[in-house]
């Protein structure tokens, strides 16, 4: 049976207010309503050091307090381990779980606007899962002497005589959260019913299994969370097609460059796994093969959300969304939906020269993009340690870099966000709220919504500091999308013009008008421009342009006339909002 979903995202908006203007809650804390959009964050797991609660509204210190003046509806909470929650076996058919960190971020989420969260569901148990390493060795042909710990200590499927403890966590994870008034957590406000399966199974270092194995896990899944409520929805695993759909590909060529690509991979850890990530997903091109023959898309009876990361470019955002939009119909999943659940902009950003399938988004050929990210990380000592050991330099300066990069991590998240939407999926999760460091993936490094340190090895506690222009453009979004029924996206001349069709004969709609998607200009140089022009059937417009600068925090607004109805614009490579001014 398919379930709904959640309560829809067209409401009137909410008052929400940041950190210093909410009224306190009994035990000090803020409360924040939320704004009623399909946009959100990721990711927060309460069990990582860098996102331990403060329990204070320190923006300093404390994730929610730093992300609340956002009031965006969805969060997922990430990595929620059983065993983090169930640390050892039950006795006597008795289960102990242990809910109260978990509990308090749930509540506290709440409290700034969380509406709707992703419980990110991982069967990791160090007393129920089958053993990762033979599963290596026999499924992907691995060889974890050379791979070291690689093969060793990652998820599994549960054991075959502790399935009935999986599918007992499961429930008792969605009764207490599900907010139907049946053993629901004290305080809990809202219903949460969206519960994704592991992160990238298709990965072999998220998930060691094959699409059988996966299959095996929905099912189990699917059982415990109808036992708890009959509205809970699956999310499929975050899907990565590696840019491989880029230009357009039918399944022979698609095939052909996966062969490319495992070719020219380091064959004990990688080749096998890049194989096996597609062929779980698509099922296998080899008709002989003994694993991955079905593919995990094909299994919507068990799920009805699937989760597309969308981590590269805007162009490769719509290709690998068309491709799976294809595959999934051509499934019979049509009623499945497709979601952005993990999107990072800073990758898109540079111009990572080793990965010859991701095309820049910025500069073509040469290396501007390189020159931005050295600039902005050279600062740090671990970037050097692990990122640039060649001790590389640029001669951009570091107050440049950083203009460039606050004002088109701002354009370039908004555009990909309303793109998505434009596209037909029904959610978008922008991330993260604060930077990451350098172990965590040289270019992953800059995206945080917030300023935070990214100086260190490993994941630490973060201090947040102040919201960057990004943040600020994200929010004004998610304003100029309440009350959007429908949004239309149409492209002339290669400017993107996407519609919010705010329903109602006296709403008037909203426009967001850019010039070329992908493409940004160099430090210094002016944006490429075009002419448009828009019917509105007004004598004037207004034009509210994103927040792009570190010491802005509220978008400039100008009034501009029309000739008998028709604006006359110019569209750069920043985005604008058009409304039509009703008199």
């Amino acid at each position: 049976m398919k379930r709904s979903s959640p309560a829809g995202w067209v409401s009137i908006l909410a008052m929400v207010v940041g950190c210093n203007g909410c009224p306190p809650s009994d035990d000090g804390r803020v409360t924040v309503e939320p704004m009623d959009v399909p946009l959100g964050a990721m990711y927060f797991c309460p069990y990582w050091a860098m996102h331990k609660l403060a329990n204070t509204c320190n923006t300093r210190s404390d994730a929610p307090c730093a992300y609340a003046s956002l009031g965006l509806p969805i969060i997922k909470l990430e990595d929620l381990r059983w065993q983090n929650i169930e640390a050892r076996a039950p006795v006597n058919g008795v289960h102990s779980y242990d809910w109260s960190v978990l509990d308090d971020a749930v509540l506290r989420w709440e409290q700034v606007g969380a509406q709707h969260l992703q419980f990110h569901l991982t069967p990791y148990s160090s007393w129920a899962m089958q053993d990762s390493r033979s599963i290596a060795e026999d499924l992907f042909g691995l060889d974890c002497d050379a791979a070291g710990k690689g093969c060793d200590d990652l998820p599994t499927n549960p054991k075959p005589e502790h399935w009935a403890d999986w599918s007992s966590y499961v429930t008792a994870l969605c009764e207490r959260y599900d907010g139907d008034g049946i053993d629901d957590l004290e305080g809990l406000s809202y219903a949460h019913l969206d519960f994704e399966l592991l992160n990238e199974g298709q990965n072999w270092a998220f998930y060691m299994g094959s699409s059988e194995d996966f299959e095996q896990l929905l099912q189990h899944t699917r059982s415990a969370l109808d036992a708890c409520n009959p509205d809970a929805r699956i999310i499929h695993y975050g899907l990565t097609f590696n840019g491989i759909a880029h230009g357009g590909v039918d399944d022979a060529e698609y095939w052909d460059r996966v062969g490319d690509k495992v070719a020219s991979l380091e064959p004990v850890l990688y080749g096998p796994g890049f194989l096996h990530a597609h062929a779980m997903m698509l099922g296998s091109p080899d008709p002989s093969a003994t694993v991955d023959v079905e593919p995990t898309l094909a299994m919507c009876d068990l799920f009805e959300v699937v989760d597309l990361h969308c981590n590269m470019s805007i162009e490769h955002m719509i290709e690998e969304h068309d491709l799976l939009r294809q595959k999934l119909d051509s499934y019979g999943c049509e009623s499945v939906e497709i979601i952005c659940g993990d999107t990072t902009s800073g990758p898109s950003l540079y111009s990572p020269s080793e990965l010859e399938w991701w095309d820049s988004s910025y500069g073509g050929e040469d290396s501007s993009g390189e020159a931005i990210h050295l600039a902005l990380s050279d600062q740090y000592a671990t970037y050097d340690l692990l990122c640039n050991a060649d001790g590389v330099s640029t001669d951009l300066d570091l107050d440049q870099a950083t203009a460039w990069y606050d004002h088109y991590h701002a354009a370039f998240l908004v555009k990909k966000a309303a793109t998505a939407l434009g596209l037909g999926m029904t959610g978008f999760l922008a991330g993260l709220l604060e930077d990451w460091p350098a172990a965590s993936g040289c270019y992953w490094m800059h995206q945080g919504l917030t300023e935070s340190p990214v100086e260190a090895l490993g994941l630490v506690a973060v201090d947040y500091g102040e919201p960057k222009p990004v943040y600020h453009s994200y929010r004004l979004l998610a304003e100029k999308l309440v009350g959007t029924q429908s949004i239309g996206r149409e492209i002339i001349d290669d400017v993107t013009v996407l519609t919010f069709d705010r329903g109602g004969a006296d709403a008037s709609p909203i426009r967001l008008v850019w010039y070329l998607d992908d493409y940004m200009p160099a430090p210094g140089q002016a944006e490429l421009t075009r002419d448009f022009t828009l019917e509105v059937g007004t004598a004037a417009v207004q034009i509210t342009q994103l927040v792009t600068a570190a010491d802005q925090d509220t978008p400039a607004t100008e009034t501009q006339p029309t000739q008998g109805g028709v604006y006359h614009g110019v569209a750069g490579q920043t985005p604008v909002f058009i409304e039509p001014v009703v008199e």
